[in-house]
């Protein structure tokens, strides 16, 4: 897995939240897993308020996607790696997450 936890501010926003990962020279990259994302995973219509306590419950799975993601497109600090259904999708369908 190329990218790991990486110390940093989770931040909800309007759109999903960002989270902090790092690869592997240690050089952060900022992403973002989407509302639609998180409420998928959840099975329903999340408020705003709602998104970090769904994002800690499943942060596993959305990291390993994200690492999934890092490494099919080759994304460079400091752009946002934005983790959506599309992503979410095909890591299940390879069976990276259940």
């Amino acid at each position: 897995m190329p990218l790991q936890r990486s110390r940093g501010n989770v931040i909800s926003a309007t759109e999903g939240v960002y989270f902090p990962m790092a690869n592997i020279s240690m050089h952060r990259v900022t992403c973002v897993v989407t509302r639609t994302v998180l409420e998928t995973l959840a099975g329903r219509i999340l408020s705003i308020d709602e998104f970090l306590d769904t994002f800690r419950v499943f942060r596993r799975d959305i990291e390993v996607v994200a690492s999934v993601v890092y490494d099919q497109k080759h994304v460079n600090a400091p752009r946002t790696l934005a983790i959506g259904l599309k992503e979410l999708n095909k890591a299940i369908r390879q069976g990276v997450i259940s």
